[in-house]
């Protein structure tokens, strides 16, 4: 049997909304020997003990009453009565009109519209938990925060980035794609693409295109007092991806910037400059991620080696980092160093000293380590 929608009596109402609620305990079976008597033909055909009281996941009182499955009845059950201390009826339940033969009963949920703090238990009869209190009080928050696991969202591609163009003022999408929320939920982009078309790319502005877990896609302006009142630049954070709001692409100028929607970030290519002289120097790395990396250490070091084979040490650290791109500064005890490949070093010209780096490859160079959700590394060498 369902839930059954319970009236609170006048007496009711006031007990309930006190403290003598934990007093309403008790139940009592009302009904005939027919199922079309008279409501002045009913009577009181059996009383028990509730099993529980609580306020559901919504707030709402409610009432799991055990129905004697072995006992027979000659009754038809017309209504169920929940009692105080004092058996007076404090919610009054009219029911499907049962024969409660030997064999039929079980449990049966009451609600009464009576409001109070989602998951409060008010009285527990047995240590027992029944299914209807386990599912309501206990799985269905579980289930929730079980959901919206805090994990980035995931474009489903090798590239992590959404297949997207633009031409001249309007963009178009690639058939076949999906985005992963929550590490788990998939969502096929084909149904949502259709607004695409719609959405007009003004060559002197910028803007952000983002998904929306259960919206779709939108094009905002970054001038737009609506989208970013405080017409902050398009690198803030504040527009980061959200665990349920994707920031896949960035168009400006004319041109469209995909970015990598991934819960971590593995860098791939070298990028090397020119050390000459200096004692550092500083890389820039292109990122375009949809989201600020946050480093765990901020400064590790490694070996390098100069053309002379004296080993020296090189330290590596995180300069500046935003949304786009991360700037890695290198810097050594002394000149001529150079990024090595285990225990090799890279020389193109003996006049020239470089260092390159490039995301997870060689562990036995120095390491910085990144991490957004979890932690991914930049590698000194190549």
């Amino acid at each position: 049997m369902s839930a059954l929608q319970a009236i609170p009596t006048p007496h009711g109402i006031e007990i309930l909304n006190s403290e003598l609620k934990n007093t309403v305990t008790q139940y009592r079976l009302i009904g005939a020997l027919t199922h079309d008597a008279a409501s002045d033909a009913l009577h009181s055909f059996h009383t028990a003990t509730i099993e529980t009281s609580y306020y559901d996941e919504n707030g709402v009182l409610t009432f799991i009453l055990n129905l004697p499955i072995e006992t027979h009845f000659d009754e038809y059950l017309h209504r169920i009565d929940v009692l105080d201390s004092q058996n007076q009826a404090v919610i009054e339940c009219p029911t499907p009109k049962i024969a409660l033969a030997k064999g039929i009963g079980g449990i049966v949920t009451l609600k009464a519209a009576i409001s109070g703090q989602a998951g409060d238990v008010v009285f527990k009869h047995g240590e027992y938990v029944t299914e209807t209190e386990l599912f309501e009080l206990y799985m269905s928050p579980l289930e929730n925060k079980i959901k919206n696991i805090p994990i980035y969202p995931e474009v489903l591609n090798s590239e992590n980035r959404l297949n997207v163009a633009l031409n001249d003022t309007k963009l178009t999408i690639g058939d076949n794609q999906k985005i992963r929320f929550y590490g788990w939920l998939d969502v096929d982009l084909d149904k949502w693409s259709s607004a695409i078309s719609e959405f007009v790319a003004e060559p002197e502005k910028t803007y952000h295109l983002r998904f929306e877990l259960g919206v779709g896609f939108n094009l905002f302006d970054l001038s737009s007092l609506s989208y970013n009142p405080d017409q902050l630049l398009q690198t803030d954070t504040s527009f980061d991806s959200t665990y349920s709001n994707a920031l896949l692409a960035i168009v400006q100028n004319g041109m469209i910037i995909t970015l990598t929607n991934a819960p971590q970030y593995l860098l791939h290519g070298v990028n090397s400059s020119y050390m000459g002289a200096k004692y550092y120097i500083d890389v820039p790395i292109t990122l375009n991620w949809s989201v600020t990396p946050r480093y765990v250490h901020p400064a590790v070091n490694g070996w390098a080696e100069d053309n002379k084979d004296a080993w020296q040490r090189v330290f590596a650290a995180i300069k500046s980092q935003d949304r786009q791109s991360i700037v890695a500064r290198f810097s050594g005890a002394e000149t001529n160093i150079y990024a090595t490949t285990g225990g090799s070093p890279v020389i193109t010209e003996t006049s020239n000293q470089y260092i390159s780096i490039i995301g997870g490859v060689n562990t036995n160079q120095g390491m910085a380590y990144l991490e957004n959700s979890i932690s991914y590394t930049i590698l000194a060498g190549v």
